[in-house]
């Protein structure tokens, strides 16, 4: 069987960054991870309580894409990342802060500080997608039509792929399987793309069916190599330039030697050097070598 690993965890460092940011004694870790739970539970909590007051929102759209929590050693900073601008007029921002200071306390008696963006396209965020496919099985849509609204969503939205999975007692059936339907380009295996990953449970009369939405966005762009040594790149080379005699005394540092060496052999390079190529690196790396090994003689 293939083992299988979380795409957002397997893209950390490259594409993905970490929800939390903080550091902590290895013998309060386990108290920092339940104290972000409980500020991410209440915080969902509380915004659906308030969006299920509005009849023409679903109550299965939330609209929180993303909680970071970010700490300090006096602060709690919460940024909050919501997919619809409306659902900021629903909520009382003074009550949600105020209570979530009250319920949940700190162990260094930090302030939180809560702030909150919006998204531009919302139904780009796989957890949005998984909300919308959630509402409509809980109104017993079918859930391939179910699954097809959603991709032609997603399709508005100029994504590269995407893959749409649902399992469980799919049709109120008494064996449970897994049904899935991909649409474009979803590379799991590379890690420079950009992919958006979440896992959505849904209880229904049937029981609790799974949902999980992969979205391709693009490749991160490769990095062009570069010399560690920035002092190569301020090199000019002559065309005119004595030659090197056996019996001279080469320092294989000075750059005007290594600039000899380059132009005596007949590979001569631009007089001022912006960016090198690979063969130009090549050349420099040869004549540093032949340098060193011709100082060692001489010296």
């Amino acid at each position: 069987m293939g083992q299988k690993i979380n795409p957002l965890g397997f893209r950390l460092g490259t594409t993905q960054n970490h929800h939390s940011c903080w550091f902590e004694q290895p013998k309060n870790y386990s108290e920092g991870l339940i104290e972000d739970q409980n500020i991410r539970d209440y915080i969902e909590d509380f915004v659906q309580e308030n969006i299920q007051k509005n009849r023409r929102i679903a109550s299965s759209l939330s609209g929180i894409t993303r909680i970071k929590i970010l700490k300090g050693t006096d602060l709690t900073e919460v940024q909050i990342s919501l997919a619809f601008p409306k659902l900021l007029k629903e909520i009382p921002m003074e009550e949600l802060q105020t209570n979530l200071q009250k319920k949940i306390d700190c162990l260094l008696n930090r302030k939180i500080n809560i702030a909150i963006t919006t998204i531009a396209k919302p139904y780009r965020n796989p957890i949005i997608l998984a909300q919308y496919i959630a509402g409509q099985l809980e109104h017993r849509v079918p859930f391939r039509k179910a699954m097809k609204r959603a991709i032609a969503k997603a399709k508005k939205e100029k994504i590269k792929g995407i893959r749409v999975q649902i399992a469980g007692r799919l049709g109120g059936k008494d064996i449970a399987r897994v049904e899935w339907i991909r649409k474009g380009r979803v590379p799991l295996q590379t890690i420079r793309a950009k992919i958006d990953y979440c896992s959505y449970p849904v209880r229904t009369i049937y029981g609790v069916l799974g949902i999980k939405i992969w979205i391709f966005r693009g490749k991160k762009k490769k990095k062009k190599p570069f010399l560690r040594n920035k002092n190569i790149l301020k090199i000019r080379f002559r065309r005119r330039l004595p030659p090197i005699e056996s019996g001279d005394r080469i320092d294989y540092r000075n750059m005007s030697v290594i600039s000899r060496f380059i132009s005596q052999q007949g590979k001569i390079l631009s007089r001022r050097v912006n960016r090198l190529t690979l063969k130009q690196q090549r050349l420099i790396t040869i004549a540093i070598k032949q340098a060193r090994i011709l100082s060692s003689l001489t010296l």
